[in-house]
């Protein structure tokens, strides 16, 4: 075995991470490692464990349900707008109870920013109270190739690196960095040392997928041993629906037959050959009957005795045991379209795409998330848009017994917050030819009295791209930022340096898509965005998916909760997701207006979240522009008083000179 000095692990890290690749040469050397005692578990008296001197308003009332919830073993739903601090209520109420009860904590997340700051949380909770700590994220993107190192040092050393990842706590990047610079496989390492720790923070899919049960025996404790925290859960019934679904398709066929090969391989490509034929006579994705998948496989046969569903999955399972983990990732999705593609409440689709493929939706994602509910030792869901928290209840299948409902105001000043809707625009006119020239006229005029950056966000990216073209026509004073599809994070993190850069004089308007990573899983600090413009409300379009869901729910809650269940809740808490943009601390000034006078009405009115009650005025640029008056410096007074800098008022009937306006690609855009 390489001796310490032959591994050149401490090259650029910084100092705690040179130190921990001490711990793990030595190590690796000795055969051993120092490990702190392992707390006994069981019934030991809690301490205080919240990281912070004092709570804030509302967020005194979080704590005190959250402590009394989980040692009554019960699930809190709570919805909790942006800036109470939910992490460290969370994970302080859950760590006391953990501590109390010998229990594990398991903090499940889908996005990556809410790792960091679990870890950053649970790093001052550590102050408080011995702690261990690990951190992973999905098997494919922890896992590294590590044939170069000898098989036989592998074992000394994912033994070395976990026991030492226990002694800090590290980001998950770090620990994938570390185990890369040692050889070993990241998720591995951290499989073993959460064997042994206090609270595991995973992605959503460590407990609501099909792999839940094989990662809790990897992990050595089952459910009623935990102790959970759903964070973002207004993603979960998306999220545990999409584990539930599969796609099947040619080109996955052909490359799993030239990967098994043999004659199960002619098979593969019989059936890849039929699939495609049949995808290329259908005009659009199309449903297809439970029977859909038996005649395909009956026409491959003929005469001979035709496969079933279930034992082409016998076969291909048989047949791939030994595939790359890329590979291994699409035959699992094969696997589960033939296995799953009898049961019930599922929507089948065929897609006319050039290898043909079929699609298995699951409807209900009870199947993944009711066993977790019914039998974890206690937990908590928490968001800013769990609005209404009995839909979710109902979506996921929490037993109602066990549920504890609540809503916490914002602790924000509301004087600091503008919130008003336009009585002229609404997204449902948008068949009428003038639509797009009115969102464009009241963002243009926006323009004039929102100081630095504001955003706008759009139902969808075709709405977004009519109304930047007639916008480009009026020449705003504000320099687009357009998000598209298929962004990278580095580019979303471009957009953001830009609106840092462009500071408040004029800023720039960010033309983004309600529901987008730009309106939910990017964060705009220090009052980034002066304002936030709802361009509409973003309910579902009416497509074969949507309209599956809306039956779906119609025979298990009823035709009304069925329409808000699939339609109108998630376009309200769309919108409540992007009016939160804008304000992320008590001292962020901004305006949030709606423009979608449905808002308006009782119905809708009724519906949203308690606190969100927009004003109606009859001018709506004026009402923004007293409002920052109020509260702006005298350059934005002087800057108003010259008209905000506003030009001759540009027709936008398309009759200006210089004819058609440009695509959104070839707008003028700030570069990141």
């Amino acid at each position: 075995m390489p001796n310490a000095e032959s591994i050149h692990w401490s090259a650029g890290m910084p100092p705690h991470l040179i130190t921990f690749c001490q711990c793990v040469s030595q190590a690796t050397c000795s055969g051993k490692v120092e490990v702190a005692e392992k707390r006994p578990s069981g019934h030991m008296s809690a301490p205080d464990l919240f990281p912070y001197p004092a709570a804030r308003r509302g967020q005194e009332e979080f704590l005190r349900d959250a402590r009394e919830a989980l040692a009554q073993g019960s699930i809190l739903v709570a919805q909790a707008p942006t800036g109470l601090g939910k992490t460290a209520v969370a994970l302080a109420s859950a760590l006391e109870c953990a501590l109390e009860h010998g229990k594990k904590v398991l903090f499940t997340t889908s996005r990556r920013s809410q790792h960091v700051m679990a870890i950053e949380t649970l790093r001052q909770i550590r102050e408080l109270t011995e702690l261990t700590v690990v951190d992973m994220i999905a098997r494919e993107s922890m896992c590294d190739d590590h044939s170069h190192h000898p098989v036989r040092h592998r074992g000394s050393r994912i033994r070395a690196v976990s026991q030492v990842l226990l002694q800090g706590i590290f980001h998950v990047q770090e620990v994938v960095e570390l185990s890369r610079r040692f050889g070993v496989c990241a998720y591995t390492t951290g499989l073993r040392a959460a064997k042994q720790c206090d609270v595991l923070v995973c992605d959503y899919n460590y407990l609501f997928s099909q792999y839940r049960e094989t990662i809790l025996k990897a992990l050595g404790f089952g459910l009623p041993d935990c102790i959970m925290i759903v964070d973002e859960a207004h993603n979960l019934p998306s999220r545990a629906r999409a584990a539930l679904s599969g796609r099947m398709s040619g080109d996955v066929l052909l490359s799993l037959a030239d990967a098994c090969g043999g004659e199960f391989a002619g098979l593969l490509r019989s059936i890849s050959g039929l699939l495609r034929a049949e995808a290329k006579v259908v005009g659009g994705e199309s449903k297809v009957p439970s029977s859909f998948l038996a005649r395909l496989l009956r026409r491959y046969a003929s005469s001979r005795p035709f496969p079933t569903e279930s034992s082409l999955a016998d076969a291909l399972e048989q047949s791939s045991a030994n595939l790359t983990s890329s590979l291994r990732h699409q035959a699992d999705e094969t696997l589960l379209v033939l296995r799953e593609w009898q049961e019930s409440n599922r929507l089948r689709l065929l897609s006319p795409s050039e290898s043909g493929s079929l699609a298995l939706l699951a409807l209900d994602p009870r199947p993944a998330t009711a066993p977790v509910f019914r039998e974890v030792h206690g937990g908590m869901l928490m968001s800013g848009t769990l609005h209404p928290g009995q839909m979710y209840v109902d979506i996921l299948g929490i037993p109602q017994e066990r549920v504890a409902l609540k809503s916490y105001p914002s602790n924000f000043p509301p004087e600091n917050r503008l919130l008003a809707a336009s009585q002229r625009v609404s997204s449902s006119y948008r068949g009428r030819p003038d639509c797009y020239r009115l969102f464009a006229r009241e963002i243009y005029d926006l323009c004039f009295v929102i100081p630095g950056n504001f955003a706008a966000f759009f139902p969808s990216y075709e709405m977004a791209r009519r109304v930047g073209e007639i916008l480009h026509r009026l020449e705003p004073p504000k320099a687009l930022l357009w998000e598209r599809r298929g962004q990278s994070k580095a580019e979303k993190e471009g957009l953001l340096r830009v609106l840092k850069r462009s500071g408040r004089d004029p800023g720039c308007l960010l033309m983004a898509i309600q529901g987008a990573s730009l309106s939910e899983g990017m964060d705009y600090p220090g009052n980034l965005l002066s304002g936030v413009v709802v361009a509409g409300l973003a309910l579902n379009p009416p497509d074969l998916r949507v309209e599956a869901l809306r039956a779906f729910y119609a025979k298990m809650f009823g035709r009304r909760r069925a329409y808000e269940y699939a339609y109108l809740y998630p376009a309200l808490n769309k919108l409540v997701q992007c009016a939160g943009r804008c304000i992320r601390s008590p001292d962020d000034v901004a305006a949030v207006v709606v423009l979608d006078n449905r808002l308006l009405r009782t119905f809708y009115k009724s519906r949203l979240p308690a606190g969100f009650d927009p004003v109606a005025p009859t001018d709506l640029a004026g009402a923004v522009r007293s409002f920052f008056y109020a509260r702006q410096d005298e350059k934005y007074i002087a800057d108003q008083a010259r008209g905000g800098g506003r030009p001759e008022p540009h027709r936008v009937d398309g009759s200006e000179s210089g004819g058609e306006a440009e695509s959104p690609k070839g707008l003028p855009t700030l570069q990141p």
